[in-house]
């Protein structure tokens, strides 16, 4: 990877870690093993690139194999079965098509987002650098070798990263789809995310032409992205279209966790590496009263025991003590060039106690009202949030009292639904016990269907919620939030 001066905090603990290490790593090949948590730096969820479904297999497959302790990438094998176990696939030609995935794989680009010190930019990479393979019958696998550019974003990642399941972002087969579900899994613990159309366009890397009209894009990618997301994935979303004149110029997405006590999708507890510290043996005569620690401390500042044992006979303990302390903090923070000469003024500073006294106070209040800051606006998310899956649950009465007060219309909307999606109904059931088995992908379509159909009944519902969050987002303005 190029070096360039304005690396991110992921980078700078990724190298870090690697000069930390002092063992050679294990450069052997490992199998695919069955976790399927995915981690991947923020800016990699943001990056810019296109992959078809095996592609996409390919890759996901690879970088699920990372464990958050590796300190470099190894050589990753995708076995056949394992694909055919995870996604259910039969195939007779599926190595070729897992092959012929690494094969383009190995052509692709993709732009990260990128900080210099002259401000942001974008680093245009590779996802593998190579590839290879088994064609047997019983052990068939491809092997591949990530870009080491990708090293800072998927390797030790503390802070900055968002982490969803393998399983449920591969059963989709839109790539669109698969997109925006790891844009709204980065902010789902947020709840919502705002995008300008041109945006969410640039993303998805949405060609100038493709889906030109909103009522294209809406339907081709939008609504196609909401059923996936709601029929496959640990999350749901509904949104808010802004419009600019009369265009759409922007949608908000509200991110709603889907059946969520199948998933285990809570991040992993950080890892932390602890470092023995050097033990050395000071040169300072031990003096009564004082720890080894602040003697070690003047003595690299050249602190006499003279000056020292004189401080505590006019002083005190104590205040020698919290001068080491003030001129400690002062150092570090690069206040000061002559530590020693600082401490010999600060420790006859007698209103020494009195002032960390106030700036602990101040310390604490300010942490208290951050807090309390905190909870308001926490509290005022979870009403947002509570208003909004009361509007969705109000909406589902309502196409219910629709759907079985009015025959007519349940058997019209039914039909329209079969037409298409006669797969999907279960022999001996009737519509309804369809629309109601757990797990079914009818009820959404049915949904969206009256929807659509009696907007004109919906309306007041929509009306009242968005009455609600008027008066969250006023009390989210007064917090200053």
């Amino acid at each position: 990877m190029p070096r360039f001066a304005g690396q991110m905090p992921h980078i700078a603990g990724y190298l870090k870690m690697k000069i930390m290490s002092k063992t050679k790593q294990n450069k052997a090949v490992v199998p695919l093993d069955n976790r399927s948590m995915v981690r991947e730096a923020n800016e990699l969820i943001e990056a810019k690139y296109i992959l078809d479904t095996w592609e996409a297999r390919i890759f996901h497959s690879a970088i699920s194999q990372i464990k958050p302790s590796d300190v470099d990438f190894q050589k990753y094998k995708v076995y056949i079965k394992d694909i055919e176990t995870k996604y259910g696939i039969k195939d007779k030609d599926m190595y070729r098509r897992i092959r012929d995935a690494a094969k383009s794989l190995r052509g692709k680009e993709i732009i990260i987002p990128y900080r210099y010190d002259e401000g942001m930019g974008h680093l245009v990479t590779g996802l593998i650098t190579s590839y290879g393979g088994l064609d047997d019958s019983d052990g068939a696998f491809v092997m591949i070798e990530l870009h080491p550019d990708l090293k800072p974003y998927l390797l030790m990642l503390k802070k900055r990263f968002t982490q969803y399941n393998l399983l449920f972002l591969m059963k989709m087969q839109s790539r669109y789809s698969r997109r925006i579900y790891k844009l709204l899994k980065q902010y789902q613990t947020i709840g919502k995310r705002k995008f300008t159309i041109e945006r969410l366009r640039e993303l998805l890397c949405i060609e100038d032409g493709v889906y030109a009209k909103y009522s294209h894009f809406k339907r081709r990618v939008v609504l196609k992205a909401q059923e996936d997301l709601e029929e496959m994935t640990d999350i749901r979303f509904t949104f808010d279209e802004h419009k600019r004149g009369r265009s759409v110029a922007a949608l908000t997405f509200y991110i709603i966790p889907n059946n969520p006590q199948s998933v285990a999708d809570s991040p992993a507890k950080p890892l932390v590496i602890e470092v023995p510290a050097k033990r050395g043996i000071s040169n300072q005569p031990a003096i009564r009263g004082i720890s080894h620690d602040e003697a070690e401390q003047m003595r690299i500042w050249r602190v006499s025991k003279k000056s020292i044992e004189s401080w505590i006979n006019e002083f005190g303990v104590e205040q020698v003590a919290k001068a080491v302390a003030y001129t400690k903090k002062a150092t570090e923070k690069g206040e000061i060039k002559n530590p020693a000469g600082y401490l010999n003024k600060i420790v006859r500073q007698t209103e020494l106690g009195a002032q960390e006294t106030e700036a602990k106070k101040a310390k604490a209040e300010k942490s208290r009202k951050a807090a309390e800051l905190k909870a308001q606006k926490a509290a005022l998310a979870d009403a947002e949030k509570a208003a909004r899956r009361e509007n969705y649950d109000s909406k589902i009465r309502l196409v219910r009292k629709i759907l079985t007060e009015n025959p007519i219309i349940q058997t019209q909307v039914f039909e329209q639904v079969k037409r298409k999606y006669a797969r999907l109904f279960e022999p001996g059931m009737t519509d309804m016990q369809c629309y109601d088995a757990d797990g079914t992908t009818i009820r959404p379509k049915v949904n969206q269907i009256i929807f659509d159909k009696f907007s004109d009944m919906f309306a007041p519902i929509d009306k009242e919620m968005q009455g609600k969050i008027k008066a969250i987002e006023g009390k989210r303005r007064r917090l200053g939030a």
